[in-house]
């Protein structure tokens, strides 16, 4: 009961806090960076984490920092094509526009060493094995998935609902193979990291160093 009362917090704690990105007040490494750090302690406090129950440690190591790298290539190229869309170029160079309110090397910080990780604590290390412990085949990874883009999709941007309906799969595919959330974590700051170092090519040059 404990880890089904942590997960249901956990997902209005998400929402409210896109709620608030969407209102303009914050932006949302700012808001969702603590958020994120409260969601993965509880996650840790709530359920035993495996760092790879399933695949020896090294080829998980392998397998999230690739898979990082090749996420970020097919984010470059999807941003790139669906950038023909006026209004998604425009979101994406608001969203790049606003995380300049913290200087890079911070952005940086908060962005791979707190927000990342601690949204896979708490989606991949516990809402989604807890799920699927609970339910049949993959409909308790499904409804994990389901949550997480529905946690993002109160932030009203095409761009973080995209993002989670990909990233969702990606990271959730890396920990039910893995059984383990070290893949996850390292495909997560990897993507995360060069997409603030090296934007898309519509919004390079509003990250201040």
């Amino acid at each position: 009961m404990l880890q089904v009362a942590v997960i249901g917090v956990g997902f209005v704690a998400q929402l409210l806090a896109w709620r608030a990105v969407a209102s303009g007040r914050f932006s949302a490494l700012t808001l969702l960076g603590p958020v994120q750090a409260f969601l993965g302690i509880a996650a840790l406090l709530a359920r035993h984490q495996v760092l790879s129950g399933r695949i020896p440690i090294p080829t998980a190591t392998v397998a999230g920092l690739g898979s990082g790298v090749a996420f970020y290539l097919g984010t470059l190229g999807f941003v790139t094509f669906a950038s023909g869309w006026e209004g998604f170029r425009t979101q994406v160079e608001a969203q790049y526009r606003r995380a300049n309110d913290l200087p890079l090397v911070a952005a940086l910080a908060l962005a791979v060493l707190v927000a990342a990780p601690g949204e896979e604590l708490f989606w991949r290390g516990l809402a989604q094995p807890r799920l699927h412990d609970a339910l049949p085949g993959l409909v308790g990874p499904g409804l994990a998935w389901l949550g997480y883009v529905a946690s993002n999709a109160a932030s009203a941007s095409v761009v973080f609902v995209v993002g989670a309906i990909a990233g969702g799969v990606v990271w959730g595919a890396l920990a039910l193979w893995t059984m383990g959330i070290l893949a996850s974590i390292l495909c997560h700051t990897v993507w995360t990291g060069m997409m603030l170092v090296r934007p898309p090519a519509s919004a390079r040059g509003m990250m201040r160093a």
